[in-house]
């Protein structure tokens, strides 16, 4: 199994739109399969919840490439692992896949504060102006993601070359129980004293800072953390009725359609971000409409992260300006709702779903061209599977 690069994900959402096409229960015979095994790869200890990016058949961590090794790394919880175990269940209503959750993200959020403090901030700070112009994009670290983590939560830092490069003195202890996960061929532990050398102008190793972050630029707790708010403040039926929405509306249904459509399109933040200048030609000249389209799910992070970067040419690496062609398309898209130029059968389109272009960002059900997978067929409540019950793992009643 493979959180990268939605493999799991991707062929998960496939089988529940084969079934959904078909009416073939061998497309999800399996799925409740999925739970148990996603909880028995957790690599943490104690209180520390994680994933590796790829295990073998009998769930065992692979290295996968040399910055995807046998340690938890963060990205793989709302990329991967989140989205999964919310789908299970709102399928099966087992309350145990939140759970699970629930503590991971509890975990990270442990790595995110003490991220905060402000010697931390202030030492990434220094890094970052005092290489920025060496590495564009590369050394704006964001606080809570760290490529890898030891599994007891120890220490953390980049992963490269097959190991971590801990941010945090390595001790004795360290060594003798993760020797091999921790990288030897530069100094350790000295995230101090890095930003010192950056403050007295001077060149730290480059394979830190040729690629520091490289987890932390691809990443966005968005959807984990809604999920879990949705969930706490309505349960099973609640977190349900946020990722859905009709396929059908009624006519006061179309109406508050079209009111909310018009509140958007009068918003002045909006119409302000629609009317960016792009380095003086606007977004939707010259630009290929499948990469705008496949684009998308990185078009509105912040512009020194890796969901930022819809404003930069993906071959040549040129910056674009900034990023306004899916703010002038929301803005095109909510006038014509508002004007009842969009009829109502085609206006509602049901909602998340099972997203997997705005997984890392949370689109809203309203976003223009919303989660074009979940579309492809009409279905209210895409979770609506016959998902077998483990033994021992009731889950709620659904109805």
């Amino acid at each position: 199994m493979s959180h990268n690069d939605t493999a799991t994900t991707s062929s998960f959402r496939m089988m529940v739109l084969m079934y959904h096409l078909t009416g073939d229960n061998k497309y999800v015979a399996n799925l409740h399969k999925l739970g148990p095994f996603i909880e028995k790869t957790n690599l943490g200890e104690g209180d520390v919840f994680g994933w590796a990016g790829g295990y073998d058949d009998k769930g065992r961590p692979l290295r996968v490439r040399q910055y995807e090794i046998e340690v938890v790394q963060p990205g793989w919880l709302p990329r991967s692992v989140g989205p999964l175990l919310i789908w299970l269940y709102l399928m099966d209503g087992n309350e145990k896949h939140m759970e699970l959750v629930k503590k991971a993200y509890a975990w990270h959020e442990t790595v995110r504060r003490r991220e905060l403090e402000p010697w931390q901030l202030a030492a990434w700070e220094a890094m970052s102006k005092a290489y920025s112009g060496s590495y564009p994009g590369t050394l704006r670290y964001h606080p809570g993601w760290p490529d890898g983590i030891l599994p007891d939560g120890s220490n953390w830092g980049r992963c490269l070359s097959y190991g971590i490069h801990a941010w945090y003195p390595v001790t004795p202890e360290m060594k003798k129980k993760y020797g091999g996960l921790i990288h030897n061929g530069h100094p350790q532990g000295n995230l101090k004293v890095w930003a010192e050398g950056a403050r007295a102008g001077r060149q730290l190793p480059v394979n830190h800072f040729g690629g520091l972050i490289y987890n932390g630029r691809g990443n966005a707790m968005c959807q984990v953390r809604r999920a879990l708010l949705e969930h706490k403040r309505g349960g099973y039926k609640g977190l349900l009725k946020y990722y859905t929405n009709p396929v059908n509306y009624t006519p006061d249904q179309y109406l508050q359609a079209r009111v909310d459509a018009a509140k958007r399109a009068l918003d002045e933040r909006n119409a302000r971000l629609a009317a960016m200048r792009e380095d003086g030609a606007n977004r939707f000249t010259g630009y290929d409409t499948g990469v705008l389209f496949g684009a998308k799910g990185r078009w509105f992070g912040p512009k020194d992260t890796k969901w930022g970067a819809g404003y930069e040419d993906r071959i040549t690496h040129e910056k674009r300006g900034e990023r306004s062609a899916w703010h002038q398309w929301q803005l095109v898209y909510d006038v014509m709702i508002a004007r009842g130029r969009i009829d109502a059968d085609t206006a509602a389109r049901g909602g998340r779903g099972l997203q997997g272009v705005g997984s890392m960002i949370n689109l809203d059900s309203w976003d223009v061209l919303g989660e074009i997978f979940s579309t492809i067929v009409e279905k209210e409540n895409p979770f609506d599977v016959p998902i077998k019950k483990v033994e021992g793992q009731e889950g709620e009643e659904k109805s």
